[in-house]
Formats: structure tokens, sequence, C-alpha cells
């Protein structure tokens, strides 16, 4: 079975920066060892690009890198197709956003009134996210406290408490989340069973439970930038892909948080690594 190599999108803006028979060369010894795979995400982002003719470049260039393959789903569509396939008991879903294929084949259609609404779209996401985790430390602020402090004295054992105690902690997020996504009720008893049943979804918490700690709940100390969410939404991937190639070191530290989880084994790769294998 082909092996699938997934690509953030801070690698996909080296390849794009690659001299012409650098990149042809990486491609082709690419698709020789696997299938690169691309996201909906890699699709927005690119389609927000200000300058037209980079736009289309790079998109043109995507489309080379991927062929025939769609875009994987942006992540809270792959959780929801997640959900809806574990209420069903179906064993695999139907993966691949056609619209974002139809940008890589049709490029121009990335239009500039597209890029004014998916850009509007990334900021209200990114403001959601940076808000959250700066109330959340406030609630977080107790625990330091008395006997709690210890679950919170490392992230390890934070990671280990709140999915050993998944039918708690996480017990409205996931059941209001599959609730909407099926129709139907998860018993807050099966949480824990549900998301050892449906990897993707332990995978994509672990990666958000990493920010919530980074920004949140431990100790203040040096300044360090963390992942934003499309780079932490990006961990549910890990379990759809062999390789996962980025060139960003705060998404690589989440995902390798989130992948501690994944039972499929992959390895997270910085681009450089990637790039002198291939061009040996």
């Amino acid at each position: 079975m082909a092996r699938e190599i997934f690509f953030d999108n801070s690698a996909l803006s080296r390849l794009v920066e690659e001299a012409d028979a650098d990149r042809a060369a990486i491609i082709g010894r690419l698709r020789a060892i696997g299938t690169p795979r691309i996201s909906e995400l890699n699709v927005i982002e690119t389609a927000r690009t200000s300058d037209a003719a980079v736009r289309t470049r790079k998109l043109e260039l995507y489309k080379d890198l991927t062929g025939s393959v769609a875009p994987m789903n942006e992540p809270v569509e792959l959780l929801e197709k997640l959900a809806k396939a574990h209420f069903d008991r179906a064993g695999n879903i139907e993966a691949g956003n056609q619209y974002a294929y139809h940008l890589l084949a049709n490029p121009n259609d990335a239009s500039e009134q597209l890029r004014e609404a998916l850009t509007a779209w990334t900021v209200d996401q990114e403001t959601r996210f940076k808000f959250l985790h700066e109330t959340m430390r406030e609630r977080f602020a107790g625990p330091f406290e008395g006997e709690a402090a210890e679950l919170l004295a490392t992230e390890a054992k934070f990671l280990e408490f709140v999915f050993e105690t998944a039918d708690a902690t996480l017990g409205g997020l996931v059941t209001g989340f599959y609730r909407d996504a099926t129709d139907h009720e998860l018993p807050r008893a099966e949480v824990s069973s549900f998301l050892d049943q449906v990897p993707a979804w332990k995978i994509f918490i672990a990666a958000h439970l990493h920010s919530l700690w980074v920004r949140s709940i431990k100790p203040k100390g040096p300044g360090r930038r963390s992942a934003g969410i499309v780079d932490t939404d990006s961990a549910v991937y890990l379990n759809f892909c062999d390789r996962f190639i980025t060139n960003d070191h705060a998404q690589r530290e989440t995902l390798n948080v989130a992948n501690q989880f994944n039972p499929r084994g992959t390895s997270v790769e910085l681009y450089s690594d990637i790039r002198s294998q291939l061009l040996r």
C-alpha cells in the first residue's frame, strides 16, 4: 500500500521556493516512495494569498504535486464524518474535498472575492482561539494550589489525567459535537471508549490540550511562539498519513505531543530533513 505523505502549508511554501530542477526532483522522488497529500486548509490558506499571480502559481504547483488526489477535508468536517461513521458502524469514511480540488484544477477561480471571504473566516477563527486560551488560564488558576496541583505539575500528567477521566473532563465537549454531527446522543460513559475507537478524534483533542497547556495552564516561563488554530487543527491528519512534513517548529512540537496518541506510527518531519534525503 502506498505511503501517505502529508504536507503542511509551511512545507509547501518551501517547496514553491525551490529551483525548478530541485522541485521537480523532489516531487518525482516523493511520488516514487508514496502519495503526496495536501488538505483543504492548505488550499484555503493559499487562496488567501493577496498576489493573484503568486496565488495561481502555488495552486498550480500543488496540483502538480498531488495529481488527481483531492485535498483532504478540513479538520472539523473530518471529525463530523468520523462521528457519523462511528454511529453507523461504518468501517471507512469517504474523504476528499472536491471544491478544493476544483480550485487546484482551475486556479483562476480563486478570485479576489473568495480571498476576502476566506481571510475574514481565518481571522475570526484565530481571534476566537486566542480569546479561548486567554480566558481559560483564569479557570485553571485554582488547581495549581492544594492537592490538584500534582495533576497539573507536568504536561504529561495533565494529559494522562484528562484522558483517564475523559468521560467527565471531556464529556460535554465530545457529546455535544457528536450530537451536532449525528443528531444522536453519545452517552458520557462511552466518551473514553469512543476516543479509543476513533483515534483521529483523540489526536485532535490532544493537540488542543497541548495548546491549552502551553497558553493557559503551565506556569509562565520564557516567551515562545505556540501553534495557532490551523496548525493545531492539522493534528487530525496524523491518523491519515505515514509522514507529516512541516517547516514550522511550533507546529512540530504540537504534533509530536498529539502523535503520542496515534496508533498509526506517523513520523513528523521537518521539510529540510526530507529535502536532504530526497536530493542526496
